[in-house]
């Protein structure tokens, strides 16, 4: 196996280390961090790395670690994705997936554990180019927080608020289900879907877009409107209407 040099084969991955960091924790001082963590403990392991199959590859998977575990440490907060973490990885390539998988490990978990009068906003279409693409999307929200998701691809998306917060989705789906217990508010007028279910108990509101099946239960004095021409509607005739 050819010798391996921390300068010529460990130092140069730095920025890619540093993109992957700061794709996941979303803040460039943790990213930082992150990077310096992992060049330390790749070091420590020096005597090691002849029986690795790829340093790069274990690089990536130690920086990826450190950077979940500062992430899960941080309560969440307000974000906002920059122009800095635009560059993109060759497509298909292992950075590239594992970019993928644990960024959107790390916005469901931040969104399901969002504590009470927080605001998370995730701005993901300004990521260039950017989709996110998976079988079942959940949102859900106990308490007053706030979360945007944009750029949608998947099969199933979930929405749910028990209290007065606000989610906002775009993108497309082919099954939505959205719920509301409380004052809060869904909009979801830009995620086109082939079938939606949509319930609020409450003063809640929702909008929502979709092309085959509507079905609406309403509870109380809530509001749900819809977006397209729907082939089939299963609602009351009170307190939903169409978005022109």
């Amino acid at each position: 196996m050819q010798e391996i040099s921390f300068r010529n084969d460990i130092l140069p991955l730095k920025d890619k280390l540093f993109r992957l960091a700061l794709r996941i924790t979303l803040d460039r001082a943790e990213a930082e961090d992150v990077v310096q963590d992992t060049m330390i403990r790749v070091w420590n392991k020096r005597d090691e790395w002849s029986q690795f199959e790829s340093v790069e590859a274990y690089c990536l998977t130690v920086a990826k670690n450190l950077a979940i575990d500062r992430s899960q440490k941080r309560e969440a907060q307000n974000v906002e994705l920059t122009p800095e973490m635009e560059e993109e990885p060759d497509a298909n390539s292992p950075y590239d997936r594992m970019v993928h998988d644990e960024r959107m490990s790390i916005i469901n978990r931040l969104v399901n554990e969002l504590p009470e009068k927080q605001r998370l906003i995730m701005q993901l279409r300004d990521i260039k180019g950017e989709k996110f693409k998976c079988r079942r999307m959940t949102v859900s929200i106990n308490g007053s927080g706030d979360v945007k998701l944009q750029q949608i691809e998947s099969k199933e998306c979930i929405a749910s608020i028990a209290g007065s917060g606000d989610i906002g989705l775009s993108g497309k789906t082919l099954y939505a289900e959205y719920k509301i217990a409380g004052s809060g508010n869904i909009g979801a007028d830009n995620l086109k879907s082939e079938n939606v279910s949509a319930s609020t108990a409450g003063s809640g509101s929702i909008s929502c877009h979709v092309t085959g099946k509507l079905k609406v239960r309403v509870a109380g004095s809530g509001d749900i409107a819809y977006r397209g021409n729907p082939q089939e509607i299963d609602a009351p005739r009170k307190n939903i209407r169409q978005i022109k």
